[in-house]
């Protein structure tokens, strides 16, 4: 009698963790608008200056936690995020 897996033929098996960890790391747009918060608070709070998210060092650190991500600009730091959590905060005292 045979065994049935000596006659398969052996299969293939695609390398996928390349692509997997694209998907895995992939940010969605709801977790973007609230790393975005959490990134900003962070900044207002310690007073660190917007244009730390322009520097190398920072871009580097943020691509090695997680290489999808894209922080926001000095740009929306001081607009429309910070307008946000004005909001919000604004929000929370009345």
């Amino acid at each position: 009698m045979m065994d049935k897996e000596v006659d398969q033929p052996p299969v293939k098996i695609q390398c996928l963790e390349g692509n997997i960890k694209k998907i895995i790391s992939k940010t969605l747009d709801k977790d973007k608008m609230m790393s975005d918060l959490a990134l900003s608070k962070m900044l207002y709070a310690c007073s660190i200056p917007f244009a730390v998210v322009e520097s190398k060092s920072f871009k580097n650190l943020i691509h090695i936690l997680r290489p999808s991500f894209k922080p926001p600009s000095h740009k929306e730091l001081a607009g429309p995020l910070l307008n946000a959590v004005y909001n919000e905060i604004d929000g929370l005292v009345c």
